[in-house]
């Protein structure tokens, strides 16, 4: 399971900390890739992180798993990160990618209660 990666949340995105939250998932992202094809005994599966970002800002739209990636930071980052580990197909592995939201609630989450 790659769920590697600098936090988005915590602080200002500067040119500088989006530079680092790129790399440091791009870098995990080929860094499992190179893993798994040194490995021996390959994984039948790789759960790959990503986010709901990646379709890009919708409001209260309903987006549909099969839309397109917008065009912003996040949906660009998303992109790059699921690409990342894309190469794992050729070794036979199976690669699922989840798709995750910020978590919004009264009890809890990004919100407080």
């Amino acid at each position: 399971m790659n769920l590697a990666g600098e936090s988005i949340s915590a602080g200002r995105w500067t040119p500088e900390r989006k530079r680092r939250i790129r790399e440091s998932r791009v870098n995990a992202g080929r860094a499992v890739v190179e893993a798994i094809e040194a490995a021996k005994a390959r994984p039948l599966v790789l759960i790959q992180a990503s986010g709901v970002g990646i379709y890009g800002a919708h409001g209260d739209e309903e987006i549909p798993e099969s839309a397109p990636a917008g065009r912003d930071y996040l949906a660009r980052l998303a992109v790059e990160w699921e690409a990342s580990t894309a190469g794992v197909e050729a070794l036979g592995v199976r690669r699922v990618i989840i798709r995750t939201g910020i978590v919004l609630s009264k009890n809890g989450g990004a919100l407080p209660g």
